[in-house]
């Protein structure tokens, strides 16, 4: 080995190349200067870029500096054996030398034919420049974002805070695992924790709570139920030893779909439990005088029910008595009455003026009374009319305009007429009704020839008919009084009549479940309004 070693550093014969310089001193020295200077150079090329390397670590291809170094420093070394071989001919030392520095050489260069394909891949220095100016940009940007993200999410924040304290319930909201993440200042009163609570334990809130109340275990069960299953929600009453009532409302807090902690809501409803208490006692007391009252209207309706059957009994008496009485004091006025004629045509040459005077005012008398006694028998009889059955109210008039035939002539009354509808109702009466208050137009005229109008119109389910007339009219103060019995407003030497017919006409009406009335101005005529039901 040390042979093998000897033959490669020893000169075997070979002369200096100095020789081949043939010693001139001049070319000695320019090649002896020039192989040290590019061998130093060659030399401190390597430690600039080791440093370098080693600097920015970060920088790709970093294998290439290294690689750069190792072949810069064998062609350094091969310069200096350029000048150790001027005097000494270790040539084969000098070749593989050479040798290794080709061997560098041809593999730097093979990994550089790799690297300088991905290197051309890189951003140019003004792509780069670019890209830096691209992602200052886009810092500014994303900054400016983040700013104004930050003063939303700080006002969502202080908006939250905000609403928190501005309700009426106590808010507690705690992680998953139970830590207090907010609070507002109604739960710190509720609970009056406000001294532990900023001492950081969760537990120990949690405990305080507990001692307040005169059972704690519903809380306790239910908050290790809400810690194995985040998902649920829940509602307890909660009583306290200081005798608060309180009701606490838990839900699980969502972000997104979710669940990242647990909202809490407590609130104070003392006021409520005992206005519920008193709401129970008032309606316990109001169901008392309720039954008490009910009995009170099962005897009055009783007692009413007894009256109206005595009531009804009595009317029915006094119906009969009145057709009994009318009846039966018909046949003493005819008496009167015929009698009182015969005197009248027997002795009218025998009797003086005033006799015959006074006879005149008997059977007057007597024929007024019969009037007075059927118009109160037919007023009697109201009540005891017909079934109701559908009836043609145009057929209804046409009759009573028949049974009016004498008086329309007399005073040559012109009556018009609308199609009139078909109600449920007491025909006879009907026709009672219209003949009434048509005669009384005709009765009630001015010197101008009577003239009728007669409509009918369908108002809220019920028919409103109207007869309108040309004649004198009445004043507002009498409207109400012309309806009462044996109300008259003129004397029967001016207008004959027994002041029952719209008194009649207000009872067929009512027994037809409707009203009557009328509106006039005196000289200006009377309209006569009566409602029907459909």
């Amino acid at each position: 080995m040390w042979e093998l070693i000897h033959n490669f550093i020893s000169p075997n014969q070979f002369i200096p190349h100095g020789h081949c310089y043939l010693w001139k001193p001049g070319l000695v020295w320019l090649h002896l200067l020039s192989d040290l200077i590019i061998g130093l150079s060659y030399y401190s090329i390597p430690g600039f870029l080791i440093y370098f390397a080693r600097k920015r670590q970060d920088m790709p291809f970093s294998g290439v500096f290294w690689l750069f170094g190792a072949f810069i420093i064998f062609c350094g070394t091969t310069h200096f054996m350029a000048i150790w071989t001027l005097w000494y001919p270790t040539y084969w030392l000098s070749g593989l030398l050479k040798a290794g520095t080709a061997l560098v050489s041809l593999y730097t260069a093979l990994q550089l034919r790799t690297i300088v394909s991905l290197a051309l891949a890189l951003p140019s220095p003004e792509q780069y420049k670019r890209a830096q100016t691209a992602l200052k940009q886009a810092n500014e940007l994303l900054e400016q974002r983040v700013k104004e993200r930050t003063k939303e999410v700080e006002h969502s924040l202080s908006l939250l805070q905000t609403t928190l304290e501005a309700t009426a319930d106590g808010i507690l909201v705690t992680d998953l695992a139970g830590k207090i993440v907010t609070y507002n200042q109604q739960f710190l009163d509720l609970w009056e924790v406000e001294n532990v609570i900023s001492q950081k334990d969760d537990h120990l809130v949690l405990a305080f709570i507990y001692q307040q109340l005169k059972d704690p275990d519903n809380l306790c069960l239910q908050v290790e139920r809400e810690m194995v299953h985040p998902e649920i929600q829940s509602y307890l009453i909660l009583e306290l030893q200081n005798g608060k009532i309180c009701e606490r409302y838990s839900k699980p807090q969502l972000l997104g779909e979710q669940i990242v902690g647990r909202v809490i809501s407590c609130r104070d409803i003392s006021d409520r439990k005992q206005a519920e208490q008193k709401l129970r006692e008032a309606r316990d007391e109001l169901e008392i005088r309720v039954q008490e009252r009910t009995k009170e209207l099962y005897k009055t309706n009783a007692t009413l029910e007894q009256l109206n059957t005595e009531l009804q009994r009595s009317n029915e008496e006094l119906e009969h008595f009145a057709y009994i009485a009318s009846h039966d004091l018909q046949e003493p006025l005819r008496a009167v009455a015929g009698y009182s004629q015969f005197l009248a045509e027997e002795y009218q040459n025998s009797l003086d003026e005033t006799a015959q005077e006074y006879i005149r005012n008997i059977i007057d008398g007597a024929a007024r009374m019969r009037q007075l006694i059927q118009d109160l028998l037919a007023y009697s009889r109201v009540t005891k009319g017909k079934p109701f059955s559908p009836t043609d109210c145009n057929n209804v008039l046409r009759q009573a305009l028949d049974n009016l035939q004498v008086l329309i002539a007399e005073n040559n009354a012109t009556i018009t007429y609308d199609s009139l509808p078909t109600v449920t109702a007491d025909r006879t009466q009907l026709v009672q009704l219209f003949q009434n208050l048509i005669g009384n137009a005709i009765k009630f005229r001015r010197k101008e020839l009577p003239e009728i109008q007669i409509a009918a119109e369908l108002k809220d389910e019920a028919w409103l008919f109207s007869v309108k007339d040309n004649g004198i009219g009445i004043k507002t103060k009498y409207l109400e009084r012309i309806f009462q019995i044996f109300q008259r407003l003129h004397t029967r030497t001016e207008i004959p009549g027994t002041g029952i017919g719209l008194a009649i006409c207000k009872k067929i009406v009512e027994r037809h479940h409707g009203r009557i009335w009328a509106e006039s101005e005196p000289e200006q005529g009377t309209t006569f309004f009566f409602i029907i039901p459909q």
